[in-house]
């Protein structure tokens, strides 16, 4: 097997031995500069969330503010909904001082855009309004 592998290198002219190293020079150099690169912009990604994330929790008690005064706690509750329906949000909590607490999952919380499984109980796959014809027996039990 070293045997082969030499006899190829020696082979090959002076442009073949120069060509080989210096594509695997460039090919570690770009994988290199791939991860750098990647690394580097999830690291923004990170920081642009916790800015993002941040600025909801300083915006969050503002907005919540009437309903927490004024006691309502199902309103609260489908605000919480609300919010937690963002993509970068997955649980929001609300503690009182009296110990009540309010909690919205974010996956708990179907998308508006979800459609139930098998296409809305059809039968034939399409959106839950597609019925299809109905026949004169279809629907008779018995």
């Amino acid at each position: 097997m070293l045997q082969a592998v030499l006899g190829f290198w020696r082979r090959l002219p002076l442009v073949g031995r120069l060509l080989i190293p210096a594509s695997a020079a460039l090919l570690v150099a770009g994988a290199l500069m791939l991860y750098s690169t990647v690394w580097e912009e999830a690291g923004e990604a990170r920081a642009d969330l916790q800015g993002q994330l941040k600025d909801e929790l300083q915006t969050l008690p503002s907005a919540l503010g009437d309903l927490l005064v004024i006691g309502d706690y199902a309103s609260l509750q489908q605000a919480l909904n609300r919010r937690v329906r963002q993509p970068r949000i997955i649980r929001l909590r609300y503690l009182d001082a009296s110990g009540a607490k309010l909690e919205s999952d974010g996956h708990a919380v179907p998308p508006r855009h979800s459609l139930p499984p098998c296409g809305g109980g059809s039968g034939r796959g399409g959106p839950p309004h597609d019925f299809g014809r109905l026949g004169p027996n279809d629907g008779v039990v018995g």
